[in-house]
């Protein structure tokens, strides 16, 4: 026998009650959509599927102070979109940064090479320690922001926030270096 889900109300009132069966429940309903709305996004079915699972957790674990003022489908399409934005955002941030420390160095004349890196190196170590933390843990050793926020008892986003600032300041300390290099 199958079994029903309940009206979209109905489901708010559940998940306000903690009841667990509406975790299962919007599992059930809204998973494969979301995804397909996360695929539209990424272009990667693995991401897509991250996103939506990391997307639903967070909204389960703060569903007390979550409000929801359109439909539960609505908001939790409009968490996937943007969680799955800022997942390629991160990801070309990566890559710009991955890109300044570690360009081919046979592009580039091999002093020019090591004069880049030292600049890297020196523009590293002059950022605010949290800063300068959180930017090599996630440079360097290749964490999440998640992992990032857990190893330092921090939020997510104050790691997201020391990492915009980081790679702001980097960009302004590094720009004669940028110039160069897309010229």
């Amino acid at each position: 026998m199958e079994q029903s889900f309940p009206s979209g109300a109905d489901l708010l009132a559940l998940i306000r009650a903690n009841d667990s069966r509406a975790l299962t429940w919007i599992y059930n309903r809204y998973y494969q959509e979301l995804v397909r709305v996360a695929y539209q996004i990424t272009d990667d079915g693995d991401l897509a599927e991250d996103v939506v699972q990391e997307s639903i957790v967070y909204f389960w674990n703060r569903r007390e102070a979550i409000e929801v003022t359109q439909s539960l489908y609505g908001y939790l399409k409009r968490m996937c979109v943007n969680r799955a934005l800022r997942r390629i955002q991160q990801e070309q941030r990566r890559v710009e940064v991955s890109q300044l420390q570690n360009p081919d160095p046979q592009e580039s004349k091999p002093l020019e090479y090591e004069e880049l890196q030292a600049s890297i190196q020196q523009a590293i170590s002059t950022l605010p320690d949290r800063c300068e933390e959180v930017f090599r843990l996630s440079r360097e050793d290749q964490l999440t922001y998640a992992e990032i926020a857990d190893r330092m008892g921090i939020s997510i986003k104050t790691v997201e926030n020391q990492m915009s600032k980081a790679l702001r300041l980097l960009r302004e300390k590094l720009k004669e270096f940028l110039i160069t290099i897309f010229l």
